[in-house]
C-alpha cells in the first residue's frame, strides 16, 4: 500500500506508541489523584506539555491540551466571544476548515456578521479586503496557516500585525503546518493557535490550543480543575504522552525530505500527465502537499482506481468525504467553472519514501491513460 493522505491523518510513530503503552497498562492512574503513582501521570503530562511547547516556540503555560483540532478551533471562537461580548463581527478566509466555518455560520444565525476573505485562483488572500473589513466591532480574525486541501500558506504574521494595530485579536489553525515546517507561535504574533497530534504521527483524539501569556481563557468545559481550571475532564494521559513524543520526533529537517517527495510527484505528473493542473503552483505551500486537477476525468473514478491499485489518496478534506457538494476551497479559488476535472490530493509523511512517490506517479499516469482510452468515443 502507498499511503499518500497524511493531511487526513498519519500513522502513529512506533516510538510514540511505545511511550504511550505503559499509560494504558500499569501506569493507568488519574493524574488528579493524590498518591505517588498518580503524580507520575501528572508529571508525564507536564513533560508532554514541555515537548509540545518546544516544537511550537511557545511557553509551557501557553499550551492547553484538548481532544483535537476541532475542539481547539471551537474553544478559540468561544474565548474571543468572551473577551468582547459586545462585538458581533467575525473575519475568516473563505477556505477555512469546516470546524471554523460551521461555528461561524451558527453565529450568523444568532445575528452576528461574518466576513469571508476571498482568495484568488492561486489561493492567495486579498489583504486589502482584510484591511477594509476590520472594524471596532470585529471580535476575531481567524486564518489558517496552511490550507488542508491545497497546502497553500497564508501570511499569518502579516495578518496578526494588521489586526493588532486595529485592536482585533487573531487566531490561526496551524493543524496542517505543525510538525511539517518550522512554526513559531511567538514569531507569528497571534493570540491563539490550534494544532493536533494525528497529523504529525501522534495519536488521534488529542490536540492543543495555544493561548498567549496573559490571555483570559474562558473555559469551554466547566467542572474539575484540569488544565489550570480552563478545561474540565480527566486528561487523556496516554494520548497526551504520545503527542509529546510525536512533537519531539517532528524534527524540522524532515521538511526538506518532504519537499523532495513532493518534487518527485509534481515533476513526474507534469511530465506524464501534461494536462494536469497543479493548484497553487505559484504559491508558497507546506512541503508535503500537492493538489492536482485533471481535466475531463471524474474524481470518484480516479480515486477508486487508485484505491484498487493500492494507493490511498483523496480529493480534499477527510471531514467532508461522502459529501456530493464540490469543494468549497476550489469553489472559492474559482476552479469550479463548469469544466469537469478530477481532484487528487497527494500528501506525504515522515515514513514515506522516494519509492512511494515514484510508484504513485507511475500508477496515476497509467490510470489516467486507461480511463481516457476507455472513455474515448470510437471512430
Amino acid at each position: 500500500m502507498i499511503y499518500a493522505d497524511h493531511n487526513a491523518t498519519s500513522p502513529l510513530d512506533p516510538i510514540a506508541w511505545a511511550e504511550m503503552r505503559p499509560f494504558f497498562e500499569g501506569r493507568f492512574h488519574n493524574p488528579s489523584s493524590p498518591y505517588t503513582a498518580a503524580r507520575a501521570a501528572a508529571l508525564a503530562i507536564s513533560d508532554a506539555r514541555r515537548r509540545v511547547a518546544a516544537l511550537l516556540d511557545a511557553e509551557e503555560e501557553e499550551v492547553r491540551f484538548t481532544s483535537g483540532g476541532t475542539e481547539s478551533n471551537s474553544w478559540a471562537l468561544h474565548i474571543a466571544r468572551a473577551w468582547n461580548p459586545e462585538r458581533r463581527h467575525w473575519i475568516c478566509s473563505a477556505v477555512e476548515h469546516a470546524s471554523i466555518l460551521e461555528p461561524l455560520a451558527a453565529l450568523e444565525q444568532e445575528g452576528h456578521r461574518v466576513t469571508l476573505l476571498p482568495v484568488d485562483r492561486n489561493g492567495q488572500l486579498d489583504m486589502e479586503t482584510l484591511a477594509h473589513a476590520l472594524t471596532p466591532d470585529t471580535a476575531l480574525v481567524s486564518v489558517m496557516s496552511a490550507n488542508n486541501e491545497t497546502g497553500i500558506l497564508h501570511p499569518v504574521a502579516e495578518i496578526a500585525r494588521m489586526a493588532r494595530s486595529r485592536g482585533v485579536p487573531t487566531h490561526t489553525d496551524a493543524t496542517q503546518s505543525v510538525g511539517r515546517m518550522p512554526i513559531s507561535f511567538r514569531a507569528l504574533g497571534v493570540d491563539l493557535m490550534t494544532c493536533c497530534a494525528h497529523k504529525m504521527h501522534g495519536p488521534k483524539g488529542v490536540g492543543a490550543l495555544v493561548a498567549r501569556v496573559g490571555i483570559d481563557c474562558a473555559p469551554l468545559f466547566r467542572g474539575g480543575g484540569q488544565e489550570g481550571g480552563q478545561r474540565a475532564g480527566t486528561e487523556n494521559v496516554p494520548a497526551i504522552v504520545g503527542f509529546g513524543r510525536a512533537a519531539e520526533q517532528a524534527y524540522i529537517s524532515s521538511s526538506e525530505r518532504l519537499s523532495v517527495l513532493r518534487a518527485i510527484v509534481e515533476d513526474g505528473v507534469r511530465a506524464r500527465i501534461p494536462q494536469a493542473i497543479l493548484v497553487g503552483a505559484e504559491a508558497d505551500r507546506i512541503p508535503n502537499s500537492s493538489l492536482f486537477l485533471i481535466p475531463g476525468l471524474d474524481t470518484d473514478v480516479v480515486l477508486a482506481a487508485l484505491d484498487m491499485a493500492g494507493v490511498c489518496a483523496s480529493s480534499g478534506s477527510a471531514c467532508a468525504s461522502g459529501s456530493s457538494e464540490p469543494s468549497h476551497v476550489l469553489r472559492a479559488m474559482g476552479w469550479l467553472d463548469g469544466e469537469k476535472r478530477a481532484a487528487v490530493r497527494i500528501s506525504w509523511g515522515r515514513f514515506s519514501t522516494e519509492q512511494d512517490a515514484n510508484d504513485l506517479v507511475n500508477i496515476l499516469s497509467r490510470i489516467v491513460l486507461e480511463i481516457q482510452v476507455h472513455e474515448r468515443p470510437p471512430r
